[in-house]
């Protein structure tokens, strides 16, 4: 990562500088002049420097667990959610507002069942109460009383409105990126 500085008066300078994956670094800052043949580190550097993670992107956050792809009626099903930012760095903080919703699509039922007035199919949803783990990471394990093909929304809240929803599998698991 590399910064520039520019002259504000009065013998002080702004640095700044870019930098997209979060974690340590060591920031060196020396000044040079076209008549010194080295370059000589200002009074303290270097520096320890720690880049958080900018706000959380719901199109780099990702959705795992068993709960996404397959479950039991009645059972709980692990959801878990690793909320990233736009670089892909993962959170290490909580704070996020996630929804999730569930939703029965269609089953298995005798034929009286899909005439009768209190068929579930495309009626029964299920909010989901969704637990933040402080370190970025949530759960949002639930179960469905009912067998059958449901859809599994999960939406980040946003100041502004709704910024974006998403679906992922337990195939991607955070320990299986590279």
């Amino acid at each position: 990562v590399y910064g520039a500085f520019e002259y504000i008066g009065e013998g002080m300078y702004r640095g700044r500088y870019n930098a997209t994956v979060s974690g340590f670094y060591v920031m060196n800052v020396v000044a040079s002049r076209e008549s010194l043949s080295e370059h000589t580190h200002i009074y303290h550097s270097p520096f320890d420097v720690f880049v958080s993670p900018s706000e959380t992107s719901a199109l780099k956050t990702i959705v795992a667990g068993t709960g996404t792809s397959r479950g039991t009626a009645g059972n709980i099903e692990p959801v878990r959610i690793f909320a990233r930012d736009a670089f892909g760095n993962f959170k290490l903080s909580g704070g996020d507002e996630f929804n999730v919703r569930l939703l029965l699509l269609g089953r298995h039922q005798q034929k009286w069942e899909e005439e009768a007035a209190s068929n579930p199919v495309g009626t029964y949803f299920q909010d989901v109460d969704v637990n933040d783990l402080g370190n970025g990471q949530y759960s949002a394990d639930f179960a469905s009383p009912f067998s059958g093909q449901h859809k599994l929304y999960v939406t980040l809240k946003k100041a502004g409105g709704l910024f974006g929803a998403y679906f992922s599998s337990y195939d991607f698991d955070p320990r299986h990126l590279v």
